[in-house]
């Protein structure tokens, strides 16, 4: 059983900790340019609970690869974000023609975070 200071170092070596790291570092400047360009302030929490939460949960729980480099936890934790923020915003976008109010925010936040855990099991139903 080793100490909770070495699982913590461990940790820290780990891709889990790439991928949680980067995803934060993405959710607060995405969210800030969420706040300063949005006319709705629950895009830019939608937002970085999007980034900063929903891609680390789905790589940590339902995507199928761990990754050994740090380098590719990194990059897919970018894209991951990247694909996570561009169908919030598109279906955020869609839905405001059609709804007022912050409907159409939380129904898009909704979405895409369902939408990204479907895909994170595509590559097991293969």
């Amino acid at each position: 059983m080793s100490s909770p200071s070495a699982r913590f170092r461990t940790w820290l070596g780990s891709s889990e900790f790439a991928v949680t790291a980067t995803a934060i570092v993405v959710a607060l400047a995405a969210g800030n340019a969420a706040f300063t360009m949005s006319e709705q302030s629950a895009d830019g929490y939608f937002v970085i609970l999007l980034a900063g939460i929903a891609a680390p949960s789905i790589y940590e729980n339902q995507w199928p690869f761990d990754y050994d480099s740090r380098v590719v936890a990194v990059a897919w934790a970018l894209g991951a974000c990247a694909a996570l923020l561009a169908c919030y915003t598109l279906v955020s976008t869609a839905l405001a023609a059609v709804l007022n109010g912050i409907l159409p925010s939380a129904a898009a936040f909704a979405t895409t975070w369902l939408l990204g855990i479907m895909v994170a099991q595509l590559p097991n139903s293969a």
